[in-house]
């Protein structure tokens, strides 16, 4: 309803909580005043504020599938028509390029005598670990 209707202050990771008082004669007094009138609609209201923004979703996720198969139906139900298509010769032009240049630039070859370095198999309980990474 894009109206301010309870405003509370939550100080830090502490349990204090303010609950302020609405002004007089506003439409968040008489809010408060009926959610204060019973536990029920204190429960139940802010549960229908928030199932009203969330409608349109939960709209689309029931209805969807039903209006889907109601509109296969349909689309099932029409005669089918067999019509060719017309075939339509048009002289396409083939445009040739002419292919790159081969350009041979000389390169040094190095060779990089690399150590052989063989590692040590890993004990039994790091494979353990990173089979059960959660441990």
């Amino acid at each position: 309803m894009d109206e301010l209707l309870l405003v509370a202050y939550k100080h830090g990771a502490e349990d204090e909580y303010i609950e302020l008082d609405a002004p007089p004669g506003s439409r968040a007094e008489a809010y408060q005043a009926t959610l204060d009138v019973s536990p029920a609609k204190r429960a139940l209201f802010p549960f229908l504020f928030g199932l009203g923004k969330s409608v349109w979703y939960i709209v689309g996720l029931i209805l969807a599938p039903l209006v889907a198969r109601i509109i296969k139906w349909l689309v099932g139900q029409l005669p089918e028509f067999n019509v060719a298509a017309p075939q339509i010769d048009l002289p396409v032009p083939v445009l040739r390029l002419p292919s790159p240049p081969d350009i041979d630039i000389p390169a040094p070859q190095w060779k990089i005598p690399w150590p052989d370095i063989s590692l040590p198999t890993p004990p039994d309980w790091v494979f353990f670990l990173l089979e059960h990474s959660k441990a």
